[in-house]
């Protein structure tokens, strides 16, 4: 499978347990140097999307990017992400886990414990760009079992000079078992 049609396959479930009119994402694809050279899995992984959102999903008539549209467009860009990751088995410590694994976790066992966002310049919500980079990830073991600790930074930006930023603290838990 070619990586665009891979990544439209993985981009439509990865936002499946969102309600339709709150689905942002657009188009996504990983920039990662594991996907160009295998040999060099492990380093850093990063995504880019582009994002709509027509309207807000709680809010009439707000016509900005704030801090709820953020959440989520963040969210949507990290699921992707971390999906593309596992099925390519491209950073540790997904090197082990299948898809199917990431699926049957992606809402239960993917928690936020951390968001922070700054906003510089207003974004057009009708059409913009987003970045998410996976800056550091460690596994440890907790008295609950094991758990996935992620650092994640991201930006949005819009063809007209609006911009935002902000970063992710992530816990994967109830890991797959080794195999």
């Amino acid at each position: 499978m070619v990586d665009d049609d891979l990544d439209a396959v993985l981009l439509t479930r990865a936002l499946e347990p969102y309600h339709p009119h709150c689905r942002y994402l657009r188009t996504a694809a990983l920039r990662t140097a594991a996907l160009a050279d295998p040999q060099r899995a492990g380093s850093a992984v990063a995504a880019r999307g582009e994002f709509t959102v027509p309207e807000s999903c709680c809010v009439r008539g707000s016509g900005h990017f704030g801090a709820l549209e953020f959440a989520i467009c963040l969210d949507q860009l990290m699921h992707f992400t971390l999906a593309r990751a596992v099925h390519g088995r491209l950073i540790e410590p997904f090197g082990r886990w299948t898809t199917d694994d990431y699926w049957q976790r992606q809402l239960s066992d993917v928690a936020v414990v951390e968001l922070r966002s700054r906003f510089r310049r207003g974004v057009c919500p009708s059409s913009f760009h987003g970045e998410l980079e996976i800056r550091d990830r460690g596994r440890r073991e907790d008295p609950s079992g094991s758990l996935i600790a992620l650092e994640i930074s991201c930006r949005f930006w819009d063809d007209d000079g609006g911009n935002c930023s902000g970063d992710l603290r992530v816990a994967l838990t109830d890991l797959p078992p080794a195999r």
